[in-house]
Parts: structure tokens; C-alpha cells; sequence
């Protein structure tokens, strides 16, 4: 998702006409509309804030940071990396990490994670967009999302 995109747009935010009209059920199968209704929008709208506020967080970063699913796909790259590699977020979302790191970069990586699913200070030559190589020093964390270490 492109930064500064609209969440309601991308529907990952129910349009607030919408939330106010459907009925809700609690778990035990009472409804919740009207002010739970409002409750749960103004809840939505404090995510979305945060959401965006941590997205700007990471965006601003003067460090660049790069963030890789479980299939080592680019899912986020943000403008110090830009800065950093060449390459416009553009370019990279939706492809290999390979674009940008050696080839052996996990396999050393993996050697390097504790049991937390943390490694610091691991160095590796990377690619400029212009081929041109140089040392970065490469921190990971792993994370658990829907069950699937990333």
C-alpha cells in the first residue's frame, strides 16, 4: 500500500455510513447498534490513526528499512532505502529480496537468529540499482503473523 493512500479506499477501513447501519451482534447474540456502533467506529478510527502514525514512523526513518514476507517478497521500502539502493519503492514492492541483497544473505542470516527471532549486526554487500556494491549492516527481526513466521 502506497503511503498516504486512503484506508477507506483501499477498504481496509468500512466506510463509517456503513458501520452505522449495519447491525451488530455481541457474542452472545445480542445487538450491539447505535452507540455500540459508534463505539466501534470511534475504535476503528483510533486504529487507523495509529496505523498511519507508525506507517509515517517507519517512512520517516533516517535508517532503511525494508520489510520481507515469509516468501522473501519486498512488502515494504521505505524513502531512506529509496535513498540507500536506487530503487523506487516502485520498483521493488512484489519482488524477490534477491533484487537488492547477495543471494546467501538468509542462509547467513538464519545462522545469526536467537531464540526470539532476532539478529543484529550482521553485515552483507548489497546492490545499488547502478550494480554498484556496498557493506550494510543488516538488522532482522522475525515475526509471527496469521501463524506463519515472516
Amino acid at each position: 500500500m502506497a503511503l498516504g493512500t486512503n484506508l477507506k479506499k483501499e477498504k481496509l477501513i468500512p466506510d463509517e455510513a456503513k458501520l452505522s447501519a449495519e447491525k451488530k451482534k455481541s457474542s452472545d447474540g445480542e445487538s450491539v447498534a447505535g452507540a455500540g456502533g459508534n463505539g466501534l467506529t470511534a475504535k476503528l478510527r483510533a486504529l487507523e490513526r495509529n496505523f498511519n502514525r507508525n506507517l509515517l514512523a517507519l517512512e520517516r526513518a533516517a535508517d532503511a528499512v525494508i520489510q520481507i514476507d515469509s516468501s522473501e517478497t519486498i512488502t515494504f521500502f521505505n524513502q531512506a532505502a529509496e535513498r540507500m539502493f536506487g530503487y523506487t519503492r516502485e520498483e521493488v514492492l512484489g519482488k524477490n529480496a534477491r533484487t537488492i541483497l547477495p543471494a546467501d544473505y538468509h542462509a547467513a542470516a538464519e545462522l545469526h537468529v536467537d531464540g526470539n527471532g532476532k539478529a543484529a549486526g550482521l553485515e552483507f554487500e548489497a546492490a545499488r540499482k547502478d550494480g554498484t556494491r556496498f557493506w550494510i549492516n543488516l538488522s532482522l527481526i522475525k515475526v509471527e503473523v496469521d501463524r506463519q513466521m515472516q
